[in-house]
């Protein structure tokens, strides 16, 4: 039978932290925060203007991994080798990947949804929490191979059938990434790669056999962003924190004096 997305509203930050703490026996679940109530889990290769199909979009990513190494050569101190991992460094710097960011703490997540202005222009959407049970989402899509297994590292066996020019897999899969800088550490971060199905995530849940609430959609009205992101700096989650770098210390510089951010 189909899923049924669970959609809670969060007014507050008692009520976030309630209901993480109601969960907090579940394995393992990670979180990713958004500003737009309407975007949906998918990846940034997979978003593009014009094209729509697999075949376009693999043609695309090989051609984005070659302009990469290309031209990064004089910026990086080693040289690129292995495009699994070659992904994660593509995906810290805003190239176009099939890789989707998560994070292991649902208050960076929750930072994430109150302050990333992906549509400047829009002030009245409401913000986003997406939660995953990683270990039952992986345990599903890859139940053809009879996976027992959690979080998949991208030195498995499984990450085969995810590797550019040879994705054969169908569905994403939850992995543990590299560790390829100071703000991955600081924000716990951990992704999901796509393969060749390019529909979002919670259709994917939606449309499958997953166990109940495997995705869970946390919603805050736009008119409790401001306070929420307040509370949330008062307990220490403040851009230096989750920015630990010149530019989070600067963000946090004009918020304390406040100007726009």
């Amino acid at each position: 039978m189909p899923n049924i997305l669970n959609e809670k509203l969060i007014n507050n930050l008692s009520e976030f932290t309630t209901f993480i703490e109601g969960n907090i026996n579940t394995n393992l679940l990670w979180y990713r925060g958004c500003n737009i109530s309407k975007n949906n889990l998918i990846p940034s290769l997979y978003r593009h203007k014009e094209y729509s199909t697999i075949d376009q979009f693999l043609d695309m990513e090989s051609k984005i991994i070659n302009k990469f190494k290309e031209r990064s050569t004089p910026f990086l101190e080693s040289s690129l080798s292995n495009d699994i991992e070659d992904l994660f460094l593509m995906q810290h710097f805003g190239v176009p990947t099939r890789l989707l960011d998560w994070t292991e703490n649902p208050f960076i997540a929750m930072y994430f949804a109150l302050t990333i202005k992906s549509n400047p222009n829009n002030t009245t959407d409401d913000a986003i929490i997406w939660i995953l049970n990683p270990i039952n989402w992986n345990q599903t899509v890859l139940s053809h191979l009879s996976y027992k297994g959690g979080v998949i590292s991208i030195y498995d066996n499984e990450i085969g059938g995810y590797k550019p020019n040879d994705v054969m897999n169908s569905k994403p899969i939850a992995i543990y990434g590299k560790y390829n800088s100071p703000r991955i550490v600081a924000q716990r971060g951990v992704f999901t790669l796509f393969g060749r199905d390019t529909q979002p995530m919670e259709e994917i849940y939606k449309s499958g056999s997953f166990p109940p609430d495997c995705i869970i959609k946390l919603i805050v009205p736009s008119n409790k962003v401001d306070d929420m992101l307040k509370s949330i700096i008062k307990i220490g989650f403040s851009d230096s924190v989750v920015f630990p770098d010149l530019d989070g210390l600067s963000k946090e510089i004009k918020r304390i004096f406040e100007y726009e951010v």
